[in-house]
């Protein structure tokens, strides 16, 4: 089943011991578990048992045949060798190698029925977890990545034309604070997602607005657009670590005296922040009020993480964060 990691410091921590349990009689090994990562040591140590064929269906995904089945290797300088048995390596880089064995054996959440029986909510987490995570941690895949079209899709996204009168809405900006020049002829966008959630928690995108401009500029814009959309909606402002971040985002704060105003911090990676943004969307549970904007902002989340742009997917990951209250958001009170 998906587990922690065992991470390199364990692993070398176990190999450091082994010598030590070897004189009570019993052989010796190391059995470890963890989830797939394509990045990790593990994932080249156990290439062999995971399809390596990026034209099949099941690439990524455990070789059920080789499940279990035993390997031999010989490290030589910094390279692992292998083969199939002992006497080969030993044949192959002469008698003074020293083969160790190893083997893969995948397992999944529905090999742990005591874990589903005591926690049915479990496999229902998983199967919420975005495409992504997903495929990695309910199906087991040890090679997707995060790429475009992974984590949103334009099919996703019902547009209507009208949406419900009770809305809880919030506006949340990713800023920026460049304007398109020769050298930079197109720098990121300040964009500033306004999204609601009715009673039955379905969420609407009700406009997105964008501009590059000056810091001032910048300032006064975002200005406008509160006064567009009025006391009733709260504000969010991303605010950047360390304290140049919390002095300009409690300035910008001052300059919108007036309208409700919240900063939050910005933690983990733009794709990690997105995650639970994406989930909702393939649920179809993420429609978009009809309007100009759309097709941009359709065309920047399908083309996450690998496009050009994401202060769309930032802003909508905010606004997101901020109508579900989800815990690892942090206000920074300025």
């Amino acid at each position: 089943m998906p587990v922690e990691w065992i991470s390199r410091e364990y692993f070398q921590l176990g190999r450091k011991f082994l010598p030590y349990c070897s004189t009570c009689g019993v052989r010796p090994y190391i059995r470890g578990t963890c989830n797939p990562d394509p990045d990790s040591f593990v994932a080249e140590l156990i290439a062999w048992w995971i399809d390596q064929d990026n034209s099949s269906p099941r690439y990524g995904y455990p070789i059920p045949e080789r499940s279990g089945v035993l390997r031999w290797f010989v490290r030589v300088g910094d390279e692992i060798h292998w083969a199939d048995s002992p006497g080969e390596l030993i044949e192959r880089y002469g008698s003074e190698v020293m083969p160790k064995s190893l083997t893969f054996i995948p397992a999944s959440v529905f090999d742990n029925q005591i874990l589903l029986q005591r926690d049915p909510g479990y496999l229902a987490n998983l199967k919420a977890l975005p495409l992504v995570e997903r495929k990695r941690l309910l199906e087991g895949n040890w090679k997707i990545r995060p790429s475009a079209g992974l984590y949103f899709q334009s099919e996703w996204f019902e547009i209507v034309d009208a949406v419900p009168a009770d809305l809880k809405i919030v506006r949340y900006w990713d800023r920026a604070a460049t304007e398109p020049s020769a050298s930079n002829p197109d720098p990121d966008w300040t964009a500033g997602v306004k999204m609601g959630i009715d009673k039955q928690g379905t969420m609407y995108v009700l406009d997105v607005s964008r501009f590059r401009a000056t810091p001032l500029s910048v300032r006064q814009g975002i200005r406008n657009i509160c006064t567009q959309d009025g006391v009733g909606v709260l504000t969010g402002l991303e605010q950047d670590p360390g304290q140049a971040g919390k002095v300009e985002v409690g300035d910008l704060i001052r300059f919108l005296v007036g309208f409700p105003v919240k900063a939050f911090l910005a933690e983990k990676d733009k794709v990690t922040r997105a995650e639970p943004l994406s989930a909702q969307a393939e649920q179809r549970n993420v429609k978009l009020l009809r309007g100009a904007w759309n097709r941009a902002f359709l065309d920047e989340l399908m083309n996450f993480p690998e496009g050009l742009h994401d202060d769309q997917v930032d802003a909508a990951s905010g606004a997101f964060r901020m109508l579900t209250n989800r815990n690892e958001v942090k206000i920074a009170w300025v």
